[in-house]
């Protein structure tokens, strides 16, 4: 991860913010869509590549004690293109959608 001094900026920050009901973008950084398969479950497409699949984190915000993490468990929802992302209780199984979603995805 190299940090740019003059700007401050990180050179592989990418970063959303969602309709979860639509995946219309609200604002972004290096994302070009997102889709929204059904309730909770969500597409993020990036402009241009990570550098290898699984080695980026994505954190997320979602709605109470509602979490935000990869779609099935499984370290292949963080391929190199794209991310697929889950808002919802783990232990209940359900997915929720709110207002909007908010995801950073950083890495190398």
């Amino acid at each position: 991860m190299s940090i740019y001094i003059n700007t401050g900026g990180l050179d592989n920050l990418k970063w959303v913010a969602f309709n979860m009901s639509n995946g219309s973008i609200h604002g972004d950084r290096g994302v070009s869509t997102v889709t929204r398969h059904s309730a909770g479950r969500h597409q993020i497409v990036f402009d241009g590549n990570m550098a290898a699949q699984g080695q980026y984190a994505l954190v997320g915000n979602g709605q109470y004690e509602w979490s935000v993490g990869p779609w099935n468990n499984n370290l292949n929802n963080y391929e190199v293109g794209q991310a697929w992302t889950w808002h919802g209780r783990y232990a209940a199984g359900t997915g929720g959608d709110i207002g909007y979603m908010a995801v950073i995805i950083n890495g190398e």
